[in-house]
């Protein structure tokens, strides 16, 4: 692998730690909005799928970081 191609997965990298950062603040707020909603409206269909939305969005935060990781060796 050539510098400019490593280059350019430096450059992918970033982006892609921005999106996470991104995704984990997304989630990180609505985990909030879950927690700050009082436990009977925790309980309803909106409380738990505002729950599973939160896990998700750190899955995916998570996912990417496995992305990032996975290019990092790549390049070395």
């Amino acid at each position: 692998m050539n510098r400019t191609t490593r280059k350019q997965i430096a450059d992918i990298q970033a982006q892609l730690m921005e999106l996470q950062t991104a995704l984990q603040d997304i989630a990180e707020a609505e985990q909030d909005k879950y927690d700050n909603m009082p436990e009977g409206l925790q309980q309803t269909p909106n409380g738990e799928r505002m729950e599973e939305i939160a896990d998700m969005l750190t899955e995916a935060a998570d996912n990417l970081q496995d992305v990032i990781d996975t290019l990092d060796e790549a390049a070395q």
